[in-house]
């Protein structure tokens, strides 16, 4: 035989009243909570690298070609959490590959489509290997250590772009009205 459970109901502000004489009198306690310590830390990456150049020229005495590198090609979710534990288990160890990373979003960034000035700074910023994460609070700051040291092959790095307790308080930044 199942035994039942029951939920307990929403509790609702606690009013008083009191008649005294002709005089009512009614109070309304309101109970407010405050989360001092969040349980996570939202960062924003964007993965980098430095452009390499080619030492070999064609006999017709052309300049150096650029050869496509891992950050320009656009990132994926894949792609992005194998840097990730790269960079946290060759920082931190055993450690590091335990702490739990979640990739909220990749890809092209916020506000990337819009006027040709807008396309010209997604263009310029890359914004297509964007990254963002979120670590438990008290991981963040060797999560951070261990990102801006990490360098994989080709050059590949993670920029910090933003770190903060609140999501919507990262994305919203800079004029930028959409958060995915």
């Amino acid at each position: 035989m199942a035994k039942a459970t029951t939920m307990p109901s929403l509790a609702t502000p606690t009013t008083n009243t009191t008649n005294i004489g002709a005089t009512t009198t009614t109070t309304t306690t309101t109970t407010t909570k405050t989360l001092r310590h969040p349980p996570y830390t939202y960062l924003h990456l964007r993965l980098t690298t430095l452009p390499s150049l080619s030492n070999n020229t064609s006999n017709s005495g052309h300049a150096p070609t650029t050869t496509t590198t891992p950050a320009q090609q656009p990132l994926d979710e894949i792609t992005a959490r194998q840097y990730l534990h790269a960079a946290l288990s060759t920082a931190l160890g055993l450690h590091g590959a335990a702490i739990g990373v979640d990739v909220l979003k990749v890809g092209v960034g916020v506000g990337a489509a819009g006027t040709a000035g807008q396309q010209q700074q997604h263009d310029e910023e890359g914004s297509s290997n964007n990254c963002w994460i979120r670590v438990p609070s008290e991981d963040a700051d060797a999560v951070l250590a261990a990102l801006v040291q990490w360098s994989g092959r080709g050059g590949v790095s993670w920029r910090i772009v933003g770190r903060g307790a609140w999501l919507g308080g990262l994305t919203g930044r800079r004029g930028r009205r959409e958060v995915f």
